[in-house]
This record gives structure tokens, C-alpha cells and sequence, in this order.
């Protein structure tokens, strides 16, 4: 089979670079990178990308929850291999975070050889971040045939509910998401790439790491309350303070978190009720988010918080109700597939490295109905889900030449 040619990666990283600007424009408030779930400037996206691509060569499709599918005209009798991530991003974004795994994804398949003995499919994910809705994977977990219909009912900040928001996107029929899953048969597997999120790299002076497996994560929504007083006239022994609770509450978390170093807990989001400088408050809720390698430690932690928080709840006269959102085994990627990350990684820098993955992606709901790897782009200082993403030039370049290997080992393994 012929390789990629070699010439052709600086024109390719350029191309990359320039589309990953243009993304970043398609924004749902002006001012930051913020692309919510079924949004206008999703919807707006998709047309950008639809234009990039020669209508003669490729299918562009939007599927019932709003995935991007892309596809050569031209169709193998043979298994699919489906490369992609995703294109929501949390409020504030930086330019990376999804959209540079998808156009990895789509500058291979523009280039990609007649010579692959498989159908190499792209995928963009309408919701990996969950932050609309507060529960992750949402376009995955369609594909995968694992959407919950109880997910359909959970409401946005505004009050819109995702039943309604599907509706308003062109969704006919929201339930048969889950009633309904879409066929998806004869999958090689799902291959992504993504920034890594975290310091490794750029410690191990590396551009790019397999990725062994992705972190168990329960996500919960969490109430404490309490009863509404005056703030001058009210005396610390008789308050019922809500949000005093919850800071209590996250300070156990630290230290709880203190003695088991790969456990990550979080809380993201505090609503406060009534909010009032001159007021105690009489609820508070607020999202938490806890993380461990394995599945074990973290079921052992979430009981364990669950726990702590009930006896100080008890102990302050508040009364809590704890709704888990979101339980998310870990994931083990295929070590078929993993083997040919680090063969391409070893011949484009100088060494392979593979590191486990923190973070929830997109590979984690694809799991479930085939084999999936990934593979980690160093981005600056560790930093995502902020404006101050940055991956270097030469790390692009790395990447799309190390991407393109990637399939080309596939290939190899499959002819």
C-alpha cells in the first residue's frame, strides 16, 4: 500500500491550522469559544464544513441527535473504521478541545489511499462535554444504541428541556432516540484524537501518547437545604445556611481527596437560592463530579461522600437529596488497536508513551459496540476547557503525520 506522501504534511498542517480558526468562530456567545448542543452555531458549523468538502466525493449527513457523518461516495464491501470527536464545547472554550481530533479525523479521510481495505467514515459529535444538559456523551451514546429516555426530560439553564430543544432543532420524533437506535454494524473501530488535557507530554518533552484506558466518572446533582433568615438578626447556633453547608461540603472533599491521589473531585457549578447579600441561604444546589482510574476506588469514594455529606447535612439541620446523572464505568482501549498508535507514534518522534486518560471522551460510549483507541496531542502547560489552549505548530505537524500512520497500521493489520 502506498504511504501518505511526505511532502504533502506541512500543506496539510496549514489547511488544519485554518480550519481549526474558522471553528472557532462559529460561537453561541460572542466574545468566547461557547458551542452548546443543538445550537445555532452548531447548526451553522455543520454548513461551514458541508462547504469544505467536493459534493462528488463525499456524503455529509445529520443524523436525529445532530452527529455529523461523513463519507466517500465510493463504498467497500468491508468493515467501517470510524475516526472523529467531538464539535460542542464547554462555556469558554479554547480552539483544540474536540474540534482538532475531528479535523485529524477529516484531514486523513481527504486524503486517505485507495489502496485501505476498510471504509473510513468521520464523525463529528454534537454532545461530548454535557454542558447544556449536565449529562455527557449525548451523540455517542445515540450511536452506540445506549441513549436514556430519561435523558429527554432533563432541562437546560433556561428551563428548555432536551426533549423540546431536539424538537426545535428538527428532531420529528425525540423518543425514538432511545426507542429507536440507529444500525450500526460491521465497525472495525472508533479511533480519536484529542489534546491530552493534562502535564504528561509536555513533562516527557513528547508531542503525541497512546492512551491505555479512560477514567471511571460519576457525575451527581446535589440540594442541600436549609431555611431563609436575616442576615443582621439571626445568630450563627440557630442558622440553617445552605451555602455555608456546601462550602464545608467541598473542603471535605479536598482533604477526602488528599488520600487517594488519583481520585479527582469537583464541583463545577453552585445555584444559590435566594442569592441575596442580606439573606441566609435556603438552598443550594450544585453539580459534583468525581473521577478514579478504577472502577472500584471510585464507587468505594462516592459512597464515602455520600456518606460525609448525609452527617454534616444531619449535623447543620439541612436536609440534602444527592441524584447521580451520570455513572460512567472505566474503559479499557483495545490493545489491537493501541499497538498501532505506538508503532506510528515511535516512527514519528522519539519514543512511544502511553498514558491513561483522566478526561470522559466520546470513545467511552463507543466501546460499547466496538474496539476503540486514542491517541494524546500535548497542549500547552496541560490546559483545556480554557481560552489558553494552545497546541504548537510542530505538534500539529506531528500529529497529522502521526494520525495518518496511525491508519495506514490499521490497514496493515486488516489487508
Amino acid at each position: 500500500m502506498n504511504t501518505f506522501p511526505m511532502s504533502d504534511f506541512e500543506a496539510r498542517t496549514e489547511l488544519l491550522k485554518e480550519r481549526l480558526e474558522i471553528i472557532a468562530t462559529h460561537t453561541d456567545e460572542p466574545g468566547s469559544i461557547t458551542r452548546w448542543f443543538l445550537s445555532p452555531s452548531l447548526r451553522k458549523l455543520h454548513e461551514t464544513i458541508r462547504g469544505w468538502l467536493d459534493p462528488d466525493k463525499f456524503i455529509v449527513e445529520v443524523d436525529a441527535i445532530a452527529n455529523l457523518h461523513i463519507r466517500a461516495k465510493k463504498r467497500l464491501d468491508a468493515p467501517t473504521l470510524l475516526c472523529g470527536s467531538h464539535l460542542d464545547s464547554v462555556r469558554g472554550a479554547g480552539k483544540y478541545d474536540g474540534p482538532l481530533g475531528f479535523l485529524l479525523a477529516l484531514d486523513a479521510l481527504e486524503h486517505a489511499p485507495e489502496e485501505l481495505p476498510f471504509n473510513l467514515d468521520v464523525v463529528g459529535f454534537s454532545d461530548e462535554e454535557g454542558a447544556r444538559f449536565q449529562c455527557a456523551y449525548l451523540g455517542s451514546c445515540y450511536l452506540a444504541g445506549k441513549f436514556p429516555k430519561d435523558y429527554l426530560y432533563l432541562t437546560d439553564e433556561n428551563g428548555v428541556s432536551m426533549k423540546q430543544a431536539l424538537k426545535d432543532w428538527g428532531t420529528e420524533n425525540p423518543e425514538a432516540l432511545a426507542d429507536s437506535p440507529p444500525t450500526v454494524s460491521n465497525l472495525l473501530g472508533y479511533f480519536e484524537a484529542h489534546i491530552e488535557q493534562g502535564p504528561i507530554l509536555e513533562e516527557q518533552r513528547l508531542s503525541c501518547a497512546a492512551v491505555s484506558g479512560i477514567a471511571a466518572q460519576n457525575r451527581a446533582s446535589v440540594v442541600f437545604r436549609g431555611t431563609a433568615a436575616h442576615a443582621g438578626t439571626t445568630p450563627w447556633p440557630l442558622r440553617r445556611d445552605s451555602l455555608v453547608g456546601v462550602a464545608e461540603f467541598i473542603m471535605m472533599l479536598e482533604k477526602a481527596s488528599e488520600k487517594d491521589l488519583p481520585l479527582r473531585a469537583t464541583i463545577g457549578m453552585i445555584e444559590n437560592h435566594p442569592n441575596a447579600s442580606n439573606v441566609v441561604s435556603e438552598w443550594t444546589k450544585f453539580s459534583l463530579d468525581l473521577r478514579h482510574p478504577r472502577q472500584g476506588a471510585l464507587d468505594l469514594a462516592s459512597e464515602e461522600f455520600h456518606a460525609l455529606a448525609l452527617a454534616m447535612c444531619d449535623r447543620r439541620r439541612l436536609r440534602m437529596t444527592w441524584d447521580y446523572v451520570m455513572r460512567q464505568p472505566s474503559v479499557d482501549c483495545d490493545l489491537k488497536l493501541t499497538r498501532c498508535v505506538e508503532q506510528a507514534l515511535r516512527s514519528v518522534q522519539p519514543r512511544s508513551l502511553t498514558i491513561p486518560s483522566g478526561a470522559g471522551h466520546d470513545a467511552v460510549a463507543m466501546s460499547a459496540i466496538c474496539p476503540t483507541a486514542m491517541m494524546f496531542i500535548r497542549c500547552r502547560h496541560g490546559i483545556s476547557h480554557h481560552p489558553d489552549e494552545f497546541v504548537t505548530p510542530q505538534d500539529l505537524r506531528v500529529s497529522v503525520e502521526a494520525y495518518s500512520k496511525v491508519i495506514e497500521n490499521i490497514a496493515a493489520q486488516h489487508k
